[in-house]
């Protein structure tokens, strides 16, 4: 197997004998963006490792180095550092603690804030809680611009001044950060992204949240280094977010939770827009709370039921069994047809997967080709902030030019 290209190469060729080419064709600020993103995914990385990966010059990326020095962006590793480590040559690197970004996700609820430094290691965080309208009225664009400047200051101190801010939500976004649609927050053509930055005075950059988590992972988390993995979410929604050939890969209808609607079962139960045995119907947190009313004759909501599955009532342990062989289906049409190195699940309602694992690894393995591979599933429990911290990481690809 070749060698995955660096996410720094996102949207460029990776193959070396196309150095050449390449070189002919990408500007110089193409350059220096891939050269930045490299050594802070890489760093300390010397200048003839960036050349070799690059496939450029060593005096090409002397020439591309200065200014970013000079900018603050990266920075030399001091001598000692490098004997230390054995380097021939003083290693580039970032200062993390140099730089700063807030990343924020806004839900229906609330807004959830975090600090973090170049890496996306979080320092702080902050929660602005949304006014629910008795009426069930949404929140205005106004309303959320307040309670987002509002967390943002809460995080904000002289010593730490902030380079951008990313903004995550459900929904779809276009390029200028203009939410086209939101269903839960009822918006529609809302300019957030420029409303937000006109009154915070900084760079603000809008992402949909499961691509920001997907990111967020494919930079710094379970998929750095991976060519090719998958993002699951299980939660009120079901969401997959793809890497292929180290890109993230979206497009015109992303943001709009087509994967929720892939069909498991013809005999499954409806979802809110009518599909049968849909994967929103079978999977997420409403769809499996709505099968355990039915079945139990009474409202019982997930974490409840979830609970009593695993203490062995038998209708909440029938209605989690049947849903973790529909999500082992749903996993194994991924595998088998994105091809992914890994498949990470998380979300809040993550639960559904660690109900029965071995079940659930079964139910991917009789779908699957006697050949192929077993699929490395990744099952992760969602962290405070998580999806914040996905929010930061759109910032901090934003400062480098280097969004998806």
């Amino acid at each position: 197997m070749s060698t995955p290209a660096s996410p720094a190469l996102r949207g460029f060729p990776s193959e070396r004998a196309h150095a050449t080419s390449r070189a002919a064709r990408v500007s110089n600020d193409d350059w220096s963006r891939m050269m930045a993103t490299e050594v802070l995914l890489s760093g300390p990385v010397t200048r003839t490792e960036l050349a070799d990966r690059l496939g450029l010059s060593n005096a090409t990326i002397t020439r591309l180095a200065a200014p970013l020095l000079e900018r603050g962006i990266i920075v030399e590793e001091p001598a000692e550092t490098a004997a230390r480590i054995g380097r021939p040559s003083h290693p580039l690197n970032v200062s993390p603690e140099d730089h700063h970004f807030i990343g924020v996700r806004l839900t229906a609820s609330d807004v959830q804030a975090v600090l973090t430094d170049f890496r996306a290691e979080t320092i702080g965080h902050h929660r602005v809680r949304l006014p629910q309208g008795a009426d069930g009225s949404q929140h205005s664009p106004a309303e959320i611009v307040t309670a987002i400047t509002t967390a943002v200051a809460a995080l904000t101190t002289p010593e730490r001044p902030i380079r951008g801010v990313g903004l995550c939500l459900g929904g779809q976004i276009d390029e200028d950060g203009t939410v086209s649609w939101a269903p839960y927050l009822g918006w529609r053509d809302v300019p957030i992204g420029g409303l937000v930055e006109a009154a915070l005075g900084i760079p603000v950059t809008v992402e949909n949240d499961l691509a920001a988590l997907t990111n967020a992972e494919h930079w710094f988390g379970r998929g750095r280094g991976l060519d090719q993995f998958a993002v699951v979410t299980l939660g009120v929604g079901i969401g997959l977010g793809l890497v292929i050939n180290n890109r993230f890969i979206t497009g015109r209808d992303a943001g709009l939770g087509l994967a929720g609607h892939l069909p498991l079962d013809p005999s499954g139960p409806r979802c809110p827009r009518g599909h049968r045995g849909c994967a929103k119907a079978l999977l997420s947190t409403g769809g499996i709370e709505t099968a355990l009313e039915e079945r139990r004759g009474e409202a019982t909501d997930f974490a409840t039921g979830f609970d009593l599955a695993r203490g062995g009532e038998p209708t909440s342990r029938e209605v989690f069994s049947a849903s973790v062989e529909a999500l082992g289906r749903f996993l194994s049409i991924i595998a088998n047809v994105a091809l992914p190195e890994r498949i990470i699940v998380t979300g809040e309602g993550i639960d559904l997967a660690k109900f029965d694992e071995p079940a659930l690894h079964a139910e991917i393995s009789a779908l699957r080709a006697d050949l192929a591979a077993p699929v490395d599933l990744t099952l992760h429990r969602t962290k405070p902030y998580m999806w914040a911290r996905g929010a930061a990481v759109t910032a901090i690809q934003g400062y480098l030019g280097a969004r998806a």
